[in-house]
């Protein structure tokens, strides 16, 4: 007796087989026999190209949906239902001889018929209502029905020609399946299945793929396709291209690639390549301590489109490669020929839904579907769909032409990733002097995202050091009227710095003041900061007052605040707009930031610089002259050519001396 070759816990549970492509039984009845004759006979005719179904005997299913633990049959009645089994495929026209199997799950014993597409279909059965007539049956969803008229039609059409993959190869012989291959399936799948080495042929002949030829076996089209180390020897499409341009068509190749060997590991290298070289990228934005991680293509789209492409696509009589373009802004999967007649573009509309259609490749899907590699279902193309929606990304497209020689996905590339990709090639092409294309591909992007933060700053600060001052300006006014914007803080700080950085002083001024405050949490130190060059030492201090709680250990937070409240501290007693009272306490506060910051402190300029700070504090609070005077000498220490350092010493000695000697 042989094992299953196929993974069983995977098919009761649904996992690499449909449930409508599964008939479940308590047992052989008087009730039940013709019924189970029936099911045999639609599953043999595979309407849909689906390769068959499975028959278990042992559990029951009231609704459709296995009762488990299986009620299981008696070890007595096994030899029993098997030829109940047989007899029942001796009644059906042209015989049909199932796969039986005898298999233990969950402690019971249960009888598995596995039921392939007949290679003499169409198949028919007798009635299970009339006995005296005899009807073409096949599967509509989960039910076994007699087909119509048309049915009978199209069944009887189909029928006449077997799938490429599921017929025998007869310029291939036994050797050019690689059993190595056939075992690491085996493995993989945790199937049942006991390959003996030395005879090799019965295992497989229970996995369907070998076939007669006159005197000996001849491998199946989908073993070479699968279990062949080179399957382009005998298909010369059965590999993939991928081709990666620098810009759209027309534009350099930056790369070529192709991926040849067994169609499961190219699905599975192909899918690995392209993730790992387009999916995840990070866009920084300036002060904050956060990365934002884009995914240009989500895994889940990837993964359905390249399996669709190797599981959907023609292997027969067409020369061409499955094949893959990348551009900045899309990926395009191409496989060949269009899909099966009676699928047409509408079908593929954001919401329409995908009708059943016959399966091309009904023994390769079946094989991937084991190896988790694509649906059965037709239920690719509406993951792809939810996957793109799940990630932001714009909707797939979907085309093919009128003669259907063709299909091709599309696949939008994530909006932020195109705009990390222009802002990657254009810091580039600016550091090897193609300023004039920098600034162009940035305009084209910008007047198509004109409420792009990303884009608008880069250009502002690009024109800015191009000396084209009003340009900047320009793209800043029309970034500031977009209503809708993204990253929407960074270009009002990128045109402040650019002024700042001039001395245009009133001018930043009154850039910085244009941001609305319910962004001023989009990067609260850097804004902050910019509001203490101008100042405004209130509004700096608000802004980081409300985020103190999340940078108690953020070196630059901690130094900006002292120093905010420094300056704060100074303006109020110079203006005589507070009490002494809230002047010391913010001396008191900036303290107590400066003795948080100073361990922190990574180079000698920022500990220098808070040591200074942390003196005169410490003199405005009259704290006693040694503490002063150690926080002024490592000040010094550490920045021994900062003149402003010995003068204020200088000074402090001085007064001191002189209040001595009064």
């Amino acid at each position: 007796m042989f094992n299953l070759p196929f993974n069983l816990d995977n098919i009761i549970y649904g996992k690499t087989v449909e449930q409508n492509r599964i008939e479940y039984k308590r047992n052989i009845t008087e009730a039940t026999r013709a019924s189970i004759g029936a099911t045999i006979c639609a599953f043999a005719n595979d309407f849909f190209n689906q390769n068959g179904g499975w028959i278990i005997i042992g559990i029951d299913a009231p609704d459709g949906k296995p009762i488990l633990p299986p009620v299981g049959v008696d070890d007595s009645d096994v030899e029993k239902i098997q030829q109940e089994i047989r007899v029942l495929g001796k009644k059906i026209t042209p015989i049909y001889n199932p796969a039986i199997f005898v298999e233990k799950f969950i402690e019971k014993t249960i009888v598995v018929v596995y039921v392939p597409a007949g290679e003499e279909r169409p198949y028919t059965a007798q009635d299970p209502r009339r006995p005296q007539y005899r009807e073409y049956f096949i599967r509509h969803g989960a039910e076994t029905v007699k087909a119509n008229k048309r049915q009978t039609e199209q069944l009887i059409e189909i029928s006449t020609k077997i799938p490429f993959d599921d017929r025998t190869n007869i310029s291939a012989d036994m050797n050019d399946i690689d059993t190595l291959l056939i075992r690491k399936f085996i493995e993989s799948t945790n199937s049942r299945v006991k390959f003996n080495v030395n005879e090799p042929l019965e295992t497989y002949k229970l996995m369907h793929i070998v076939g007669p030829f006159h005197d000996q076996f001849k491998p199946k089209n989908v073993s070479l396709l699968i279990f062949n180390s080179s399957p382009e020897k005998f298909f010369k499409s059965g590999y993939f291209e991928i081709v990666q341009f620098g810009d759209n068509v027309g534009g350099d190749i930056i790369e070529e690639r192709k991926f040849t060997g067994p169609i499961d590991q190219q699905v599975f290298e192909v899918i690995r390549y392209l993730d790992n070289l387009t999916s995840r990228q990070y866009l920084k934005s300036p002060g904050k301590a956060a990365v934002e991680k884009v995914t240009a293509f989500p895994f889940g789209a990837l993964e359905e489109t390249i399996a669709n492409a190797a599981y959907h696509r023609s292997y027969d009589s067409i020369n061409e490669p499955s094949k893959i373009y990348l551009y900045p802004d899309r990926m395009e999967i191409i496989s060949y020929p269009g899909p099966v007649p009676g699928l047409k573009l509408d079908d593929f509309k954001a919401n329409a839904p995908v009708p059943p259609a016959p399966l091309r490749n009904r023994r390769l899907g079946e094989f991937f579907k084991e190896m988790r590699l694509a649906e059965m279902r037709s239920t690719g193309i509406p993951k792809i769909k939810k996957s793109m929606e799940d990630n932001g990304s714009p909707h797939p497209l979907f085309y093919f032409d009128e003669d259907s020689t063709f299909f091709k996905v599309t696949l939008p590339a994530h909006p932020k990733y195109v705009l990390i990709h222009t802002i990657r090639e254009s810091s580039y092409l600016w550091s090897v002097g193609e300023r004039a294309a920098v600034i162009q591909n940035l305009e084209k992007v910008f007047n198509d995202n004109k409420g792009s933060g990303v884009v608008a700053s880069q250009l502002i600060e690009y024109y800015y050091n191009s000396s084209e001052d009003t340009k900047a300006e320009e793209i800043f006014m029309e970034f500031h009227k977009t209503p809708l914007k993204t990253e929407y803080e960074q270009p009002y700080l990128s045109y402040y710095r650019c002024l700042i950085n001039n001395r245009k002083k009133s001018k930043a001024k009154s850039i910085i003041n244009l941001i609305n405050e319910n962004y001023f949490f989009e990067q609260p130190i850097d804004i902050a900061v910019a509001f203490k060059r101008i100042e405004d030492y209130r509004k700096s201090h608000i802004i980081l007052s409300r985020v103190y709680k999340d940078n108690e250990e953020n070196f630059v937070f901690l130094r900006n605040y002292a120093e905010v409240k420094i300056s704060l501290s100074n303006e109020i007693w110079h203006s005589k707009s507070g009490g002494q009272t809230t002047v010391r306490r913010l001396q008191r506060e900036a303290l107590e930031l400066l003795n948080k910051a100073i361990p922190l402190a990574s180079d000698k300029i920022s500990k220098g610089w808070c040591c200074f700070n942390l003196a005169r504090v410490k003199r405005r609070l009259r704290y006693p002259v040694v503490q002063i005077e150690d926080a002024f000498e490592q000040a010094i220490k550490l920045l021994p050519d900062e003149k402003v350092f010995k003068e204020i010493y200088d000074r402090w000695r001085q007064d001191l001396s002189d209040r001595r000697s009064r």
